[in-house]
């Protein structure tokens, strides 16, 4: 309400002002004015638009002449050819040095002699100006000697005060100034206080200026970068320009170009944006999107890559046939307009010259992009087939190894793959040519498998600079090393399952084709949602499984591992895959009891059924309940011995919550066993009292809650450090919330009840 209030003042005012000079051309020569005719017998809307029309038509003749009466004002267009003049003055005052006066073209009509000045600001910083000068020192004379003192004159330019703002850089004020038409000849010569005397003539005939922009969305496509250290990751894109009845609305966003979060304090749409017109009278905007009023960061900061988009919105410009569009500290976007509508869009000086220099990149950035366009290379090459591409940027003693390496990965289907620097790597040592541990990420697309189950590693290089381009010197593989890194791989199929094993384990690759696939129909059977084709690894009997995804023991059989990774605020699960211990299967094959290797395998088939509904803040004892009670590894007579041997009062629902796994601090492996049977017995109990469907929508609950908080969960410096820490937490705030919602009581009550359904086994 106040910036609509604070509009019509303005627009009532230039009403005032311009019946004002109206008024006193009546009179050739005069230097009086008349009283100003009065609108208090008008409507408020009559007096818009009025005013509206005489703001445009001083907008394309540069002045309005005549009215019919005080009451009833009638506006009609200045006649009279433009001369083109472009002479420009400065002056000797040591405050307006900064402000160069510009004599733009002058109108000769029958009323007198109309020139149209702008003082053009040069600073580098916002300026203001008190006082002005008096209009009675602003002349005009002829050859012959002849003064003429200005009958009327805008008051922007005659207090030097742009629109009541401060000076913009790039920016200024236009504005006319009305003389009598001169008796004597030519040339004439334009006298302003402090500044040097323009001379001029009227000569080069020239048509009418543009007087309004074409109405129309344009597409504009330019990337500005700021020369503010606190700015330089955060591009400034102008995507197009909206040109309305009310206003000019540039539609931009604030891109985060750089490899991590990041967060700015200060710039904001309303203050820090101006637009400057063909005459360079300023702008600032008269509206913005929310989300750029205050700040042009979004809240909780940028995400890498993020784009912040919004819009700003400025008045009707005056002189529309260019368009300057200025954000502080970055360059500005000039557009050239006619009567057809936008012509040309470049990126410029807020003047209109040369863009600034790009600062220069710091070693660091220099060598990122180099070596984001050697692993970019690489990943190509590997799926080009192209070993010499892919072993060219290695150090001669690592080729053999790598061209191993090479060659197993051509025994994989792979259907994409890349390689990225780390989006936390800051590459110290780049100053240096030298560079340990870098943190590179790898992922890799497998033929038939769904597309969004890409596989991720990472691993960390070291790089000696070799000229203008990097060498690797040296690889030390990380999280979720790929299967082929560690060995030689057969790859198998299946109807359901894409299988890699060693060559020392093809053989029992049939039989284990057979248990996956037994378990794959038992799952869908019950109605789990597995998925049409599904990845497993099979490890050699040798072969430590830790290497491969971070768990290991000789008894565990197998397990299900997938990762989540945060990607724009969203949670995408990846990596999903089923891993067979071959150490396991050979050094205690002959353990396992009749039907456990089986029910192993299927109790893992369930996690990986359910990975892409899971989340990492699901409490142990639900996900691994469920894959006991599917795999039917809990049946009634082992349920008793929990209560038989006098387990209960150990083992808490509240408790195994608040845990990061089941048996975390078992040491001995005493208890862990007993964990696995109570989690099995509380999903039995629920799916026995409120129906199988009920417990799966309360599973389901967790990948409901919004990305947007659980990402808030990884964003500081030190999140990654505290991840397991704040997923725990999650936990117990959202588990009984849930507990509550889909079952109706307390998770205390829950585990209250299923102890008591425990004791009444039969």
């Amino acid at each position: 309400m106040l910036r609509t209030s604070t509009y019509r003042i303005h627009i009532l005012a230039l009403l005032a002002l311009l019946l004002l000079a109206l008024a006193a051309c009546g009179e050739r020569g005069a230097t009086k004015t008349a009283a100003t005719p009065s609108a208090s017998d008008e409507s408020a809307s009559q007096v818009m638009q009025t005013a509206t029309a005489v703001a445009r038509e001083i907008a394309a003749t540069g002045t309005a002449i005549a009215h019919e009466s005080a009451s009833t004002p009638v506006v009609l267009a200045g006649r009279g050819q433009w001369y083109e003049i472009d002479a420009v003055s400065h002056s000797d005052n040591d405050v307006l040095d900064v402000l160069t006066l510009h004599l733009l073209r002058a109108q000769r009509t029958d009323q007198g002699l109309l020139l149209r000045i702008a003082f053009e600001y040069e600073g580098d910083s916002e300026m203001s100006i008190l006082g002005g000068v008096s209009q009675r020192d602003i002349r005009l004379t002829d050859a012959s000697g002849n003064g003429y003192e200005l009958l009327d004159g805008d008051q922007a330019v005659i207090s030097l005060n742009p629109n009541g703002h401060r000076f913009r850089p790039g920016g200024g004020v236009a504005g006319n100034l009305l003389f009598p038409l001169p008796e004597g000849k030519e040339p004439y010569t334009l006298h302003f206080p402090t500044y040097d005397p323009i001379e001029f003539r009227l000569e080069e005939k020239i048509k009418p200026p543009l007087a309004e922009l074409k109405p129309g969305t344009y597409t504009i496509g330019q990337t500005l970068r700021s020369n503010d250290d606190d700015l330089a990751p955060i591009a400034l894109r102008v995507d197009s320009v909206e040109v309305g009845e009310e206003g000019v609305t540039f539609h931009v966003a604030f891109v985060n170009t750089g490899r991590r979060g990041y967060e700015v304090w200060g710039p904001d749409g309303m203050n820090d944006a101006w637009l400057i017109d063909a005459e360079r009278n300023q702008y600032v905007p008269i509206a913005t999107s929310d989300n750029l009023a205050s700040s042009i960061t979004p809240e909780g900061g940028w995400q890498p890559g993020q784009a912040h988009e919004g819009t700003i919105t400025f008045p009707r410009p005056a002189a529309p046939g260019i368009l300057r569009f200025t954000f502080r500290t970055y360059p500005a976007v000039t557009l050239t307009f006619d009567e057809r509508g936008l012509q040309t869009a470049a990126i410029t000086s807020r003047t209109g010259g040369p863009p600034p220099a790009t600062p220069t990149p710091k070693p660091s950035q220099v060598a990122y992009q180099r070596i984001t366009q050697l692993l970019a290379a690489q990943a190509q090459a590997i799926l080009d087939g192209d070993e010499e591409a892919y072993l060219a940027p290695f150090a001669p003693d690592l080729r053999e190894e790598q061209r191993v390496i090479f060659r197993r990965m051509h025994q994989v289907p792979l259907s994409g793959y890349t390689l990225e620097l780390s989006p936390n790597e800051d590459l110290y040592g780049a100053d240096q040519g030298e560079m340990h541990r870098v943190s590179v990420w790898g992922r890799y697309t497998l033929e038939g498998i769904p597309p969004d189950n890409d596989f991720r590693y990472t691993a960390d290089y070291d790089f000696v600079r070799q000229g203008d381009s990097w060498q690797i010197t040296a690889i030390d593989n990380d999280d979720f090393t790929p299967f082929w890194f560690l060995g030689d791989v057969v790859a198998d199929h299946s109807p359901h399952f894409l299988i890699f094993t060693r060559p020392d384990t093809e053989a029992r690759t049939a039989t284990l084709a057979r248990e996956l696939e037994a378990a794959y129909d038992d799952l869908k059977g019950k109605g789990l949602p597995v998925e049409p084709m599904n990845v497993a690894f099979f490890t050699g009997p040798e072969e430590d499984l830790y290497n491969l995804t971070g768990h290991g023991g000789t008894r565990l059989l197998g397990l299900a591992v997938a990762q989540y990774s945060f990607e724009n605020d969203q949670v995408h699960v990846n990596s999903r895959a089923f891993f067979i211990n071959g150490k396991a299967f050979a050094e205690h094959a002959d353990d396992l009891a009749v039907g456990e290797r089986a029910s192993t395998i299927t109790h893992e088939m369930v996690h990986l059924a359910l990975s892409r509904e899971s989340r990492p803040f699901i409490p142990p004892w639900l996900s691994e309940g469920l894959a006991v009670y599917y795999a039917e590894q809990a049946p009634p007579e082992k349920l008793r011995t929990l209560v038989t041997e006098g387990r209960l009062n150990e083992l808490s629902l509240v408790d195994l919550t608040g845990a990061e796994s089941l048996g975390e601090h078992d040491l001995f492996g005493e208890t862990v066993g007993y964990e696995y049977l109570y989690s099995g017995a509380a999903i039995a109990y629920l799916v026995q009292t409120y129906g199988e469907d009920q417990v799966m929508a309360f599973y389901r609950a967790y990948s409901q809650v919004p990305d947007a908080e659980l990402a808030e969960k990884f964003s500081g410096m030190f999140a990654s450090l505290l991840a397991s820490t704040h997923m725990t937490q999650m936990a117990q705030e959202k588990t009984p919330e849930f507990v509550q919602q889909y079952f109706g009581i307390s998770l205390e009550e829950l585990d209250a009840a299923v102890k008591a359904w425990l004791q009444q086994l039969p």
